[in-house]
């Protein structure tokens, strides 16, 4: 016997139980089991394959170097007389952060009793 290569090939024997031809609702069924398994065994395959195609960009863009182009950037900011005022906005903004955590810190009791 020779079996395409999209099928699982099993022993009949086997899957009959030694039966004869008379088992044949146990041959249909163990024949859906594998049929199930084997799809099963596809989408398993083909989310795995997925996961490594988006671990393999993953690991490309941590392994590429944004430095020229952070720098090109800033550069062009620059000619545009944008970056000094986006760095002061920054700053202020760090500023505001750091004055309101400062007064929540203040509002907290130091020494809570329990």
């Amino acid at each position: 016997l020779t079996f395409p290569f999209s099928t699982t090939p099993f022993k009949l024997e086997a899957s009959v139980g030694g039966k004869g031809l008379g088992g044949s609702d146990d041959l249909q069924a163990r024949l859906e089991q594998i049929d199930e398994q084997l799809a099963d065994a596809r989408v398993k395959l083909e989310a795995e394959n997925d996961k490594v195609q988006r671990y393999q960009i993953e690991n490309i863009r941590r392994k590429h170097n944004y430095v020229p182009l952070i720098m090109e950037l800033l550069k062009i900011l620059a000619q545009r007389k944008e970056l000094v005022p986006l760095m002061e906005k920054s700053i202020e903004k760090v500023k505001s952060k750091k004055e309101e955590a400062e007064k929540q810190h203040k509002t907290l009791p130091s020494n809570p009793s329990v």
